[in-house]
């Protein structure tokens, strides 16, 4: 192993392979999978590398690139897994929020709220999202 990634398995850290800012560069994809695997790989919800976290601020308007299909499929996906309030609230803290399609100042509180209140209610990822937006122009 290379890379020590069975050690990061092993502490439930999830990392880029290398230099996460190149990593990211090369598919910006990756910075929304990366939220993705921490909800699979994790065991608590707020326990990121901050290193990691850098680089993603540093590089998240790549994602402006990136098709809406294929960014509704990663969000949709983070959205179904482990710890989805506080991820997308990461990604909002990240500012990955206008280029992935949410409005530049999300409703926040109502999206915490639903994520506490609903966290053992089957909601659809399109239901989950709802509360970010405050008007249909949003």
């Amino acid at each position: 192993d290379y890379f020590h990634g069975y050690d990061d398995l092993m502490k439930r850290r999830v990392v880029f392979v290398g230099d996460a800012r190149k990593r990211i560069q090369e598919d910006y994809l990756r910075i929304l999978r990366y939220f993705r695997f921490y909800g699979r790989i994790a065991e608590v919800p707020d326990n990121h590398d901050t290193d990691t976290l850098a680089a993603i601020k540093e590089n998240g308007a790549g994602l402006a690139q990136i098709s809406g299909e294929r960014i509704w499929m990663e969000l949709s996906l983070i959205l179904a897994g482990n710890f989805w309030g506080s991820l997308v609230e990461n990604i909002i803290k990240c500012g990955l929020g206008p280029h992935i399609g949410m409005p530049k100042e999300p409703d926040v509180e109502s999206f915490i709220g639903l994520y506490n209140s609903g966290k053992n209610i089957e909601l659809n990822s399109v239901s989950r999202m709802t509360p970010l937006f405050r008007s249909e122009d949003e």
